[in-house]
């Protein structure tokens, strides 16, 4: 009902189109031209301008995630808007004997662009354990040695010889005077000298 409703306003406008274009001395040509406007083409044609809206809409309403890792079959795949996790895992074919299933949330709702990664057995624990292993105290670098001018109190003490009142003095300096710019440096804080620094200069920095 709807549709015939637009062909009929269609044809009105056309037929007063023609008339309009005939009493100013426009050509046959110039008409086919007004008439292949996108505006007039559209109610020419309600039902391929309802076809090609409803293709639209349907484009939005889908979702395309990348799933890989621990799936039979990785690669990109287009599921429905709201699809979850769990979906997108079986169009890639499912899991594989060595994916980690209990570290996944198959529940959760996939986003659009969103990168499926399925961790495998044992995969998670061990990026863990790296990460806490190199992981440096506070004021340590990697190599182990002591940075003598970022590191706190509790650091300094680490090193040989030097105690509480030691590693105050080192921060005091610190505050004071500034950074130190090389290891010796640090003969010129109160009650630290060559002897202390001989025994600990393998075991600080400066960087």
């Amino acid at each position: 009902m709807k549709t015939n409703k637009i062909f009929k306003a269609a044809l009105f406008c056309m037929a007063a189109l023609v008339n309009l274009c005939a009493g100013c001395g426009r050509t046959e040509e110039t008409v086919l031209n007004l008439l292949e406007e996108p505006s007039v083409n559209s109610l020419m044609n309600p039902e391929e301008t309802v076809i090609q809206e409803t293709e639209i809409a349907e484009e939005k309403d889908v979702v395309c995630v990348y799933v890989c890792g621990g799936v039979v079959n990785p690669g990109i795949y287009e599921l429905p808007l709201g699809s979850r996790i769990y979906e997108a895992v079986n169009l890639a074919g499912g899991l594989t004997e060595d994916a980690d299933e209990l570290s996944l949330n198959q529940a959760e709702t996939l986003s659009d662009g969103q990168k499926l990664y399925v961790p495998l057995t044992g995969e998670k624990n061990t990026v863990m354990q790296d990460v806490e292993s190199n992981a440096p105290v506070a004021g340590q670098s990697v190599s182990n040695r002591v940075n003598i001018n970022t590191a706190d109190l509790k650091s300094l003490m680490t090193l040989s010889g030097v105690g509480e009142s030691r590693a105050k003095s080192i921060i005091a300096y610190r505050e004071d005077v500034g950074k130190f710019c090389r290891t010796e440096d640090i003969m010129n804080v109160t009650g630290i000298k060559e002897g202390l620094y001989e025994k600990i200069k393998d075991q600080i920095t400066v960087n």
